[in-house]
């Protein structure tokens, strides 16, 4: 599995999709968002989407947890690397006081683990 070259997108699908089923089972321990950065828009959904608020460079994974807390993941694949919007955004959010966590998967299975290990730190 670790021949394939997964893209990001594959990679978050998987993570997103077991995030539901943890949800089902432990309904309450978190609730989270992924972010829509990697779709490609038209030129006015973008535009759109610039007047809504939207911007580039924002986490891919939001968990809001008990507390008032807040986990904030980057996925990248394998070979991924931070995009220019993100090394400008990441920065900001962190004199905030908010931690970016990036995750460089390997595979689906993998991200998940990685994911689910920042998340257990979070929660215990």
């Amino acid at each position: 599995m670790e021949s394939i070259r997964w893209s990001e997108a594959d990679i978050q699908s998987y993570i997103v999709y077991k995030l539901r089923e943890w949800q089902e089972v432990e309904p309450g321990v978190f609730e989270f968002e992924a972010g829509m950065e990697g779709i490609k828009l038209t030129i006015h959904a973008a535009k759109k989407a610039k007047a809504l608020g939207m911007g580039n460079g924002f986490t891919d994974l939001k968990f809001y947890l008990p507390g008032g807390r807040m986990c904030l993941i980057e996925l990248k694949a394998k070979r991924g690397v931070l995009t220019d919007s993100q090394k400008e955004r990441h920065p900001k959010l962190a004199m905030l006081g908010f931690k970016i966590h990036v995750v460089k998967a390997k595979t689906p299975v993998d991200g998940l683990n990685q994911v689910i290990g920042l998340m257990h730190s979070y929660l215990t």
